[in-house]
């Protein structure tokens, strides 16, 4: 894997660009749309905004592991 990277900048190709399809939020495909097409893709929009959540609680965790001592305590 390393190889192959090594290899791509040597030879300056760019980077592949970035899958952003999990991000996106598409409706129904369909006008006005299904319930069941709406319930789907509520259920993405929600499973998105969980992975959000932990994703934001992670990174607030780390940052208060990182600036905690105990002469400082506004974290």
């Amino acid at each position: 894997m390393l190889e192959a990277e090594l290899s791509r900048v040597e030879s300056h190709h760019p980077l592949p660009p970035l899958d952003t399809i999990r991000y996106q939020l598409p409706a129904p495909t369909s006008t006005p749309g299904t319930d069941e097409e709406w319930q789907t893709a509520l259920k993405n929009a929600h499973a998105q905004l969980e992975h959000q959540r932990i994703r934001y609680a992670d990174i607030h965790n780390l940052y208060c592991k990182c600036t905690y001592s105990p002469s400082n305590q506004s974290y």
